[in-house]
C-alpha cells in the first residue's frame, strides 16, 4: 500500500492517494434492450470501471453496466463500492483514498475536486490542478488498453455481453502482464 501511496505522491504530489477511478465507454453492436445501452454520445456501449495506479496498472475493474448509466451509477453497483462500503480500511487504510473525476460522489475513499466557484482557497484550487492532471493518467491507461487491444474500441461481430465483458477483463488482465514485462506500447487513439 505504500508503494502505491509513495508513487503517487512522487508523480502528483498527492499524499494518501492509491489509484484514480474512471470509466470508458466499450462500443457494441446494438442488443436486443438498446435503448439501455445507448450512451449520451449516441452509440451502444457497456462501460469498463477500472483503478488505475501511477504505473498505468489496472488494480480494479468492474464491465458491463449499460453505456446509458453514468459513472457514479456504475460505481453504486461494483464490488468495489460494496467492500468500501462495508469495510473501509479492507481496501482504504490510514486514510487512503482514490481520485475520480466530478460526477463521482465524494466519499471517504474518493475524492472528486472540488467545485468550481468563488469560494475556493488556494489550497482547493491547487488541489483541483494537481487533480486534473492526475486524472490524466487514466485516459492513458485506457488509451493503452484500447490501443493493444484493439478489438475492445469496437465488437463489431460479437453480441453476447458476456462474452464481451469477459473479453474486456482479460484485455485488462493481459495488459498489466505486458506492462510488468516491459512490454510498452505508444498510445492510440
Amino acid at each position: 500500500m505504500s508503494y502505491l501511496c509513495d508513487s503517487f505522491n512522487t508523480k502528483t504530489g498527492i499524499t494518501h492517494m492509491i489509484g484514480i477511478i474512471d470509466c470508458t465507454h466499450i462500443k457494441i453492436e446494438k442488443p436486443k434492450n438498446a435503448r439501455e445501452y445507448c450512451n449520451p454520445k449516441g452509440y451502444f456501449s457497456i462501460i469498463l470501471q477500472a483503478t488505475i495506479d501511477a504505473n498505468l496498472r489496472f488494480t480494479n475493474v468492474f464491465c458491463g453496466e449499460p453505456g446509458s448509466s453514468n459513472c457514479a451509477r456504475v460505481l453504486k453497483k461494483s464490488p468495489l463500492y460494496n467492500t468500501a462500503t462495508q469495510n473501509r480500511n479492507s481496501l482504504f487504510p490510514h486514510n487512503t483514498f482514490l481520485v475520480g473525476h466530478s460526477g463521482y460522489p465524494s466519499l471517504p475513499w474518493l475524492m472528486p475536486p472540488f467545485r468550481e466557484n468563488k469560494r475556493l482557497t488556494p489550497q482547493q484550487r491547487e488541489f483541483n490542478a494537481l487533480h486534473t492532471s492526475t486524472r490524466k493518467l487514466s485516459d492513458k491507461a485506457f488509451s493503452l488498453l484500447k490501443g493493444r487491444f484493439r478489438r475492445i474500441k469496437q465488437f463489431t461481430v460479437y453480441r453476447n455481453i458476456a462474452f464481451i465483458t469477459d473479453t474486456v477483463v482479460a484485455a485488462c488482465i493481459l495488459h498489466n502482464y505486458c506492462l510488468n514485462e516491459n512490454d510498452h506500447l505508444e498510445e492510440h487513439e
